[in-house]
């Protein structure tokens, strides 16, 4: 109602909010994950609730692209684009107001992904991402296109999005792993920060080697082996690089989700040398097997001999 006094009657809305999310799952809380749900979600079901008896030309549900591809620590950010998707898919049929759900790629000058504050490591990752984004010219011209169609569910991106699925997720961990391998060599390592545990040195081979790969993708001139990766300043992207360089060291497979369940020096190498004990362990019973059935053989060579 004070909408409409003010500005005349409603044509169109088009539902732009949103924030980023920026956390990996494991350490987000259900507080941090609603805030980033309710402008899409309940800003959606809220207009819908309010605009019911009023005959709209079109309803925009601005969307991401990352509802379909996903993104590392955008759990909740895909799920609340996920339900721009569905609710547009929903409500085409029982509705008489056109209205669609926009999955928009990344924008070059404008836009949540330009203007979200970063860290110093990752804006560079953030600029060779915006490399391939859309331009402002380039997104009016397919609005335009698209509120002259009816279909529910458009991507809108410079990229041919067959090759985009495909490609998506080995291309970002290699550009990451790139890109932070590159920082990390130009960065001054710096003190060991204050931390709630005391300093441990390295008891093995296993846990100077992880703890000299922390030193150096952290930037950290030592760190003990109860040291917390995420309290030395760590997070989900860096973590990648980790755990890429972990598993180059020991040629090993090691998920991402490791580091989350094992975020110390001492505590990863817990999960590292299991294998070789596990090995030692086959091979020991394996040559007792042997040694087991030569005797039976013995046993029953001499038993047929006397």
């Amino acid at each position: 109602a004070s909408a409409h006094s003010t500005f005349g009657p409603l044509n169109g809305v088009f539902h732009a909010a949103g924030v980023p999310g920026g956390s990996a799952i494991q350490r987000k809380t259900r507080e941090e994950a609603e805030s980033i749900l309710a402008p899409k979600v309940k800003g959606t079901l809220v207009l819908d609730a309010v605009l019911k008896d009023i005959q709209l030309d079109f309803f925009i549900l601005t969307s991401s692209i990352n509802s379909i591809l996903g993104g590392f620590g955008q759990v909740d950010y895909c799920a609340a684009n996920a339900f721009l998707d569905a609710f547009a898919h929903c409500n085409i049929k029982k509705s008489h107001t056109f209205i669609t759900s926009i999955n928009w790629d990344t924008w070059q000058e404008v836009g949540m992904a330009v203007n979200t504050a970063v860290s110093k490591q990752l804006q560079e990752l953030r600029a060779e991402n915006l490399k391939q984004g859309i331009l402002p010219q380039e997104g009016i011209d397919a609005l335009t296109r698209i509120l002259e169609s009816t279909i529910p569910q458009v991507v809108v991106s410079p990229s041919d999005f067959l090759n985009l699925f495909q490609q998506h997720n080995s291309d970002q961990k290699i550009l990451i792993s790139e890109v932070l391998e590159t920082i990390n060599k130009s960065h001054a390592t710096h003190p060991r920060p204050e931390l709630s545990n005391d300093f441990v040195t390295p008891r093995n081979d296993i846990e100077q080697k992880l703890a000299e790969i922390w030193q150096q993708i952290l930037g950290i001139e030592r760190i003990g082996i109860h040291d917390n990766f995420f309290e030395l300043g760590g997070d989900s992207l860096i973590g990648i690089q980790v755990i890429s360089q972990v598993n180059k060291a020991f040629d090993l497979n090691v998920p991402i989700a490791k580091l989350y369940e094992c975020p110390t020096v001492s505590s990863m190498a817990k999960i590292l040398i299991p294998e070789e004990d596990e090995k030692t362990n086959f091979e020991q019973r394996l040559l007792r097997g042997q040694r087991r059935r030569q005797m039976k053989m013995q046993k029953m060579l001499d038993e047929s001999s006397s």
